[in-house]
């Protein structure tokens, strides 16, 4: 409909230029004939239509000005909507896939291991495998763990241990305990995974459990 409105106006802008050209044409004749009042007359209703001739042609522009500018924003709305989905697609096309990764080295340098490759993972401790946890078997970072394990076991940051993550299985082995059931569960952080929330480091689940202590009321 725009479309045609702009092509409907410029066909009328070029019929009244031809329309004035002939009007001028007609007053030269005119005045080369001697009839001034009628060259006067002629050139006057010229420079009405010519004034008619210029509204016209800003409410042209202006008309363009607008579909230029409507058809650039539907440009670029069709070409965000192409990006979005072609990302969509490229997501859910590889992040089934995730990279299979196999270590077997002592335990902290499974750890460093798997911070490195997924620097937003999580991991979770199993208390069969290693025991009960007081500061808490979950929402752990590996830099934590080997803060943990160091003051607490540092034997076992130098046991044999086995890092595997692929499709079906993410986990550490600690040899010397289970090699059937990971000690470490492991979360990798990738796109779509959820993710168990971060319990802190090992200041802070010592200080929540200082204060988890002093709050517990004293039975007599």
């Amino acid at each position: 409909m725009e479309k045609n409105t702009v092509t409907e106006a410029t066909a009328q802008l070029l019929t009244s230029f031809q329309e004035a050209n002939q009007a001028v044409l007609e007053g030269i004749v005119a005045a080369q004939e001697g009839n001034v009042k009628l060259a006067q007359s002629i050139l006057t209703d010229w420079l009405e239509a010519l004034k008619g001739q210029t509204a016209t042609a800003q409410s042209l522009m202006m008309e363009m000005e607008q579909q230029v500018n409507k058809q650039q924003e539907a440009v670029q709305k069709l070409a965000q909507q192409t990006a979005e989905s072609y990302f969509d697609f490229l997501h859910a096309s590889v992040s089934p896939y995730l990279p299979s990764v196999r270590l077997t080295e002592n335990l902290r340098i499974c750890l460093l291991a798997l911070a490195s490759r997924y620097p937003s993972h999580s991991v979770d401790i199993d208390e069969q495998v290693l025991g009960p946890q007081s500061l808490g078997a979950t929402g752990w970072r590996a830099a934590d763990l080997i803060e943990l394990f160091q003051s607490t076991a540092p034997g076992l940051l130098q046991a044999k241990a086995h890092l595997e993550v692929s499709a079906g299985e993410r986990g550490i082995y600690v040899l010397e305990r289970s090699e059937q059931t990971p000690a470490l569960w492991i979360h990798c952080g990738t796109p779509g995974e959820k993710m168990p929330a971060y319990q802190g480091d090992l200041v802070t689940r010592r200080q929540a459990q200082a204060t988890m202590h002093e709050e517990a009321p004293i039975l007599g």
